[in-house]
């Protein structure tokens, strides 16, 4: 704790605001966007590398976050007063950090592919921003990003180099779908027990069922894009590309926000709410523009040659 305070004792408008920003950039809503432009845009393979590797990390912190059950440091000490806009994103337990893990799995798989040394540098220091930023902010202990830093770059080095080394390419389909969906059931299990035995209460388990309903969507959505469309990037011209990604998320924060203020918010209602935004993200849009495009190009086609 005794960082924390350190923290605290020289805070100032200017610091609270750079460390602010550091924080949003592992915020839930730029690893969708940045997603979202990569899988329909420009890269679906590096975008695919990127859920998965961020998928695989979140799992493991947020399955320890639940086993451990460790209050966040105001509970903890009555001498650490968190940044109150901070506030509003430090939900469910501390312990590892979600906003470290975030960042290490997300910027860490683009310090992976990345080619240039300075590159790789410059998104390595940006990863140890936000964990600094969370301690500044007083929601987290130097424990807390450590394990998240710690727990999310091993666990994406990992899944990266089995990548490149064809190993998950050599699986079947059909197997890494029931891998996925078997995973799926087990946090799902997992998640139904804690809550029913009051081992966690509901209040810090939304997270937790949020990340069921996004490896619901991911294994179906992944499976259903992979085998049965096999959405191109490549073939989209610039225009195209742009209404592609602006009005996929204009509707993607409709359903997310539409489904929470229709039916209010439960641990099931997560569950699904995010279970449709990532089938409607990997499979449900492409497939809806590409049947689109598809059409759009026989239409030109016909006209030339009549």
């Amino acid at each position: 704790m005794e960082v924390l305070e350190f923290f605290q004792d020289i805070r100032n408008p200017f610091l609270t605001f750079l460390f602010r920003l550091l924080s949003y950039a592992a915020s839930e809503i730029i690893v969708i966007v940045a997603v979202c432009v990569l899988v329909w845009c420009v890269d679906k393979k590096l975008g695919y590398r990127l859920i998965f590797g961020f998928y695989i990390s979140a799992i493991l912190v947020w399955s320890i976050k639940i086993i451990c059950r460790v209050p966040r440091p105001w509970v903890r000490s009555k001498n650490i007063k968190p940044v109150k806009s901070a506030l509003s994103d430090a939900t469910g337990y501390s312990f590892p950090s979600g906003h470290t893990q975030s960042a290490s799995s997300f910027y860490g798989t683009f310090a992976y592919v990345a080619r240039k040394n300075i590159t790789k540098i410059l998104l390595i220091l940006l990863i140890i921003g936000v964990a600094f930023s969370r301690m500044y902010l007083g929601v987290h202990t130097p424990l807390d990003v450590s394990m998240g830093f710690l727990i999310s770059i091993v666990a994406t080095y990992a899944f990266n180099d089995l990548l490149d080394r064809g190993i998950i390419y050599k699986a079947r389909q059909e197997a890494l779908l029931f891998l996925l969906l078997f995973v799926s059931l087990c946090l799902t299990a997992f998640g139904v027990i804690c809550v029913q035995t009051n081992y966690i209460d509901t209040e810090n388990a939304y997270d937790f069922f949020k990340m069921i309903g996004i490896s619901y969507g991911l294994s179906i959505g992944w499976y259903l894009e992979s085998t049965k469309l096999d959405f191109k990037t490549d073939n989209k011209s610039i225009k195209e590309k742009a209404i592609i990604l602006i009005v996929g998320l204009v509707i993607m924060l409709l359903i997310k926000s539409g489904i929470k203020h229709i039916f209010g918010e439960t641990l099931l209602i997560d569950v699904i709410r995010y279970f449709i935004v990532i089938l409607f993200a990997t499979y449900i849009y492409p497939l809806i523009f590409e049947n689109i495009h598809n059409k759009y190009l026989k239409n030109n086609t016909d006209m030339i040659k009549s």
